[in-house]
């Protein structure tokens, strides 16, 4: 589906003309294809970048060099090999190390939002190799589709998510069950599970690796 027939069909599921509604639907679509490749992550958003490290600093806006970095790592290594990724943050970084104050080559990393630290700090400037997600396409002009999705599941997928969330605005306040809601979210639910039944399906193989998510 274009851009352009999500925004109608969503319109047409919602069946709320005022401006403030209306003035929502492009970009909730938007923001639901995003939610749903943070839920389904989908392989053909995997990309490999790299960014720097900086000499005297401790950590690196990964953006600054990957604008497509959607948050979410897989693989850190340089060409020494893999890096491992401190899965609780900064705070687990620091509380193995207690300080970030260590020239030499870099031993682990961890991952806040936009910025990467390393620990250690090279004396001269290294590249950090990453395999991440980038953040889907935003459709701008009325003919876009979303590349990333199956087109087969793109009415209920995304019209489905898009739906929950302005029904979320529309029933805000209510008294009860968000009724509109929850009916376009049980139908998003249905296609996640086809969404996932279509991917692993096309899996060359089930032996799990970094490449899996």
């Amino acid at each position: 589906m274009t851009y352009k027939e999500l925004q109608d069909a969503v319109a047409d599921k919602v069946k709320d003309t005022s401006s403030f509604i209306t003035a929502m639907i492009p970009n909730v679509i938007n923001e639901a294809i995003q939610q749903i490749v943070d839920e389904v992550p989908m392989p053909s958003l995997k990309r490999v970048g790299t960014v720097s490290t900086v000499v005297s600093q401790e950590w690196v806006n990964i953006k600054s060099t990957i604008p497509s970095f959607s948050g979410r790592v897989l693989y850190v290594g340089t060409s020494n090999g893999q890096i491992p990724i401190a899965d609780g943050g900064l705070e687990q970084l620091l509380s193995s190390y207690t300080t970030l104050i260590a020239t030499g080559d870099v031993e682990v990393v961890a991952i806040e939002g936009d910025v990467l630290w390393y620990y250690k700090t090279p004396a001269a400037a290294t590249s950090i190799t990453l395999v991440y997600y980038a953040s889907p396409t935003v459709l701008i002009s009325d003919g876009d589709v979303p590349s990333d999705l199956p087109e087969m599941l793109h009415r209920d997928l995304i019209v489905n998510k898009a739906s929950a969330i302005i029904f979320d605005h529309i029933e805000e306040g209510i008294e009860g069950n968000k009724v509109g809601m929850a009916s376009c979210l049980a139908q998003y639910k249905t296609a996640e599970m086809q969404l996932r039944s279509w991917l692993y399906k096309r899996r060359s193989s089930v032996t799990r690796s970094c490449w899996d998510a």
